[in-house]
């Protein structure tokens, strides 16, 4: 093994279209992670815009506090921060999805769900998350990341390097004299494709390792999730090795070999999923927005035509724990009448709204099971699974983001129904969202790695099973 891979080492270094075609790879590779990095690093700074406008807006706030009462403007700028109807309209929360080390190397869906939310207690079911994916390519891949070079253009890296392993000793009229002067031809022409698979998953580990490292979050990398990241390429690489390892074994001349190479690429990155996701539009077709608009107009326009006192009575009746009762329950266009409006709005709305979103997960989840048995999908929602950026990710994000609205309701919903003012303390005081992510499934990582490595071994029985069983023993006719 050792004197077959210095001879191919040998040969590499004296072939110049081999170095170029690994060259042009390598800057692939590095626009890849530049395009993850720069994509990755203006979330980062919008995220922190918003975080520095909300404490920008507490601070202006406070200061609202210290105003000079005997002018008009003063006065009014004193009693906007102190009445609880008014807080929305100085400062605006925001739930924040910050990513992370390995967000910039697999974008997955964060350029298709968003990545922060504005928090308001006038929200309603249909406000949250109405981003779609319609577009097949957004949907197998979405961006020109580390991901996508690993899963789409890796796999070509391969079957250019090896493609000719055996047809090119033919070609050159070394195959006889190769095949003479040795009794284990099967051994030399699989360390020859192991060989070239080396170099690409050392180019590949390279990658992968700056990629990791030049994360601009800023934030210590895990070294687990390193490995693990670099478990389930390697497996996935291996996929390939075995795929090639087959095909070449058809003895079939350089140009034909290749194209059964790109047919197999092609059948895995192209066609399937493309097929796949037609198949889910016909079965769970996306309901049209201008409909559901239209639908929500009317509701909005039903629920403010009713009293305030109606509304109100229909919000105690809901929340009992704000039942006050008193006389300011009937001023229109009161703090009260306001909330009591989006609460019977949003309970009119919430059956909507579940349709639609059960609709959604039943997509979601069809996708899902479908990309079990696609190997480029499964590989891109493993990368997205360590990366935070897969669908279960937003829906975590999507969960933390209601459960911190709420608070934020009772928050305001307190002061409003208890007539209190707000003081100083209570903005220092209230409630802040948390930098939380969904945690990562490891153990799916590792059956998915598990899956790849068993369905590469079957693709190399199925090699040896076809070549034995037809003589040939990976000769190739005169």
């Amino acid at each position: 093994m050792k004197t077959i891979f210095l001879f191919e080492w040998k040969k590499l270094a004296r072939t110049p279209l081999s170095i170029s075609i690994l060259v042009f790879f390598i800057g692939l590779g590095a626009y890849s992670i530049y395009y993850g990095y720069s994509i990755t690093k203006k979330q980062i700074q919008v995220i922190h815009d918003l975080e520095n406008l909300h404490k920008e807006q507490v601070k202006t706030t406070i200061g609202y506090f210290n105003a000079d009462t005997t002018t008009h403007k003063g006065k009014a700028l004193y009693n906007k921060a102190t009445q609880p109807g008014w807080i929305e309209h100085l400062i605006k929360p925001f739930a924040t999805f910050y990513p992370n080390s390995f967000s910039s190397m697999a974008i997955g869906h964060r350029d298709v769900y968003p990545f922060y939310k504005e928090i308001s207690t006038k929200d309603n079911s249909l406000h949250v998350f109405d981003a779609d994916i319609s577009n097949p390519e957004i949907l197998i891949a979405g961006n020109f990341d580390l991901s996508f070079v690993i899963i789409y253009l890796i796999p070509l890296l391969m079957i250019v390097l090896c493609h000719n392993i055996i047809s090119e000793e033919k070609e050159l009229g070394t195959f006889i004299l190769l095949k003479s002067q040795s009794n284990h031809f099967r051994k030399i022409i699989f360390y020859k494709l192991f060989f070239r698979t080396l170099i690409v998953l050392t180019l590949t580990y390279i990658l992968n390792i700056v990629a990791a490292y030049i994360s601009p979050t800023n934030t210590p990398i895990s070294i687990l999730n390193l490995l693990y990241w670099l478990l389930i390429v390697t497996c996935y690489l291996f996929f390939w090795f075995a795929i090639c390892y087959l095909l070449i074994s058809f003895q079939k001349n350089s140009i034909v070999t290749s194209l059964y190479m790109i047919g197999s690429w092609l059948l895995l990155s192209i066609i399937l999923p493309s097929l796949f996701n037609f198949y889910i539009d016909i079965s769970y077709p996306k309901r049209i927005k201008a409909d559901m608009a239209s639908e929500k107009r009317k509701i909005e326009e039903s629920v403010w035509d009713l009293e305030p006192k109606v509304l109100l009575q229909k919000f105690y009746n809901h929340h009992p724990e704000y039942n006050t009762q008193n006389s300011n329950d009937t001023i229109k266009y009161s703090s009260k009448h306001f909330v009591a409006y989006y609460d019977a709005l949003e309970k009119q709305l919430a059956p909507i709204a579940k349709v639609h979103k059960d609709r959604e997960n039943e997509r979601k989840k069809l996708m899902s099971k479908f990309s079990e048995f696609i190997p480029t999908l499964k590989m891109q929602k493993t990368l997205n699974q360590i990366g935070n950026t897969d669908f279960n990710s937003y829906i975590y994000f999507e969960e933390s983001t209601l459960s911190f609205q709420k608070k934020w309701k009772k928050f305001i919903y307190d002061f409003i129904f208890k007539d209190e003012n707000l003081q100083v303390s209570d903005y220092l005081t209230m409630p802040e969202y948390p930098e939380n992510r969904s945690q990562i499934q490891y153990k799916g990582i590792v059956i998915n790695a598990v899956e790849f490595i068993l369905l590469a071994l079957l693709i190399i029985l199925l090699q040896t099973y076809v070549t034995y069983n037809s003589n040939k023993y990976l000769t190739i006719k005169q």
